[in-house]
């Protein structure tokens, strides 16, 4: 039961984020094999760069918004009928708080090499990202995320997976108490 529910959230309702065209656009996420970088970086973007372009974009946390956004939407689609409230507060919790920085500096280091990075955070100590975006550096930095993308939602799924296992191990006594009044209270309920 609790993989079944797992793997329905992970692979059916997760959402994720294009913003390289100059919005932030909510779509769906498919789950495929990443795509290998072309070729090794020499001079991968610095720990410190990431965290900086993170900061400065806010990536996290838009991020976190659609994140907790399609647990919100899609409860009721892998959710039991008596799985208490709590729960699916504990998860956005999780979600919430769960630290993104070293997911997003292995995926960057891969493929987004360091003076790139630097001239998009000096762009961006001044500029929008939706201007970067336009520019001839924002667009080969756009076509070097693209591939970086694949291997981000491959990270995103791990992640969510270890955080939705964690909560459920946590609440399992919570939920198979309210299993059992709700069984009593509906006793033609098929689990």
């Amino acid at each position: 039961m609790k993989r079944q529910w797992l793997l329905l959230f992970v692979f059916s309702c997760f959402s994720g984020l294009v913003y390289c065209q100059g919005k932030v656009i909510i779509v769906p996420i498919e789950p495929k094999a990443a795509q290998p970088a072309a070729k090794t970086i020499e001079y991968p973007a610095t720990e410190a760069q990431i965290r900086e372009y993170v900061r400065l974009t806010k990536a996290d946390e838009i991020f976190r918004v659609s994140w907790t956004k399609a647990l919100d939407d899609n409860w009721t689609k892998f959710a039991k009928p008596y799985w208490p409230d709590s729960v699916r507060l504990d998860m956005r919790n999780e979600m919430a708080n769960a630290d993104l920085a070293p997911m997003i500096v292995r995926v960057y280091q891969e493929y987004i090499p360091t003076d790139l990075m630097q001239a998009a955070n000096d762009f961006l100590q001044t500029g929008t990202m939706l201007a970067f975006a336009a520019t001839p550096l924002g667009q080969k930095f756009c076509a070097l995320q693209q591939p970086a993308d694949a291997e981000g939602h491959k990270a995103i799924l791990s992640l969510t997976t270890e955080i939705l296992s964690r909560v459920y191990q946590r609440d399992e006594p919570l939920i198979k108490a309210a299993r059992g009044r709700y069984l009593a209270a509906n006793p033609d309920y098929k689990d």
